[in-house]
């Protein structure tokens, strides 16, 4: 049945915010989901080929980014008591706990990754270490994370993709095409800092890879 009243209307449109918000975080989170993936293959042949580590590194970013402003949009709405996140509710408490604690270790894996590539030789060792410590802290995190959230990703991506289940929800076209945005802005910087990695390469193999 429609809604008929002013309120119904209302209603809806809040609802349908919120949903799509939880789809976009959705279909963001599958596609690190294969990129992090990618990623932890090339952690196996970092020895071999450091260039595809850190190719696959940056082109994480804009994806991280996309992700992280959908969930923070999420739970800013929240708690500024929006009514269509308020009638949604909170995750469970150990997810509410775990998510900053997430947040804050891949902004902090990240960063640590980025300043290897630019930092003097005397500064990389310690980068190294933090940047090593805050992944061990980082997997154990979003493992519990990502299992968490696996089944909604899984039927999300689905649905929004091949149109398989779920109601359709306007707006498809467009959360796909940011997606995929998020994956061609995150090219050029991908090329252009892996060929500003010579010096980083030169230290990793001749030093850094002894620590």
């Amino acid at each position: 049945m429609q809604p008929t009243t002013t309120k119904q209307r209302k209603v809806l449109r809040q609802d349908r915010g919120v949903t799509i918000n939880s789809r976009l975080t959705a279909m963001f989170g599958g596609l690190l989901f294969v990129l992090l993936g990618i990623e932890g293959l090339t952690i196996v042949l970092i020895h071999k080929d450091l260039y595809l580590h850190i190719f696959f590194g940056m082109l994480l970013i804009p994806p991280i980014l996309f992700k992280l402003g959908t969930t923070v949009y999420k739970a800013f709405k929240y708690y500024v008591n929006s009514p269509g996140y308020k009638r949604k509710g909170p995750p469970p408490t150990i997810l509410r706990l775990l998510g900053p604690v997430v947040i804050i270790l891949t902004v902090l894996l990240m960063a640590t990754g980025i300043a290897l590539l630019v930092a003097p030789d005397s500064m990389r060792a310690n980068l190294l270490f933090f940047h090593r410590a805050a992944f061990v802290l980082w997997f154990g995190a979003m493992t519990i994370h990502v299992l968490a959230h696996l089944k909604e990703t899984f039927e999300v991506n689905i649905a929004e993709w091949t149109k398989s289940a779920f109601k359709p929800l306007p707006g498809s076209t467009f959360r796909k095409g940011l997606v995929l945005f998020s994956v061609v802005a995150g090219m050029p910087l991908a090329i252009w800092i892996g060929s500003k990695t010579n010096s980083w390469l030169h230290w990793f193999y001749g030093i850094g890879f002894h620590k």
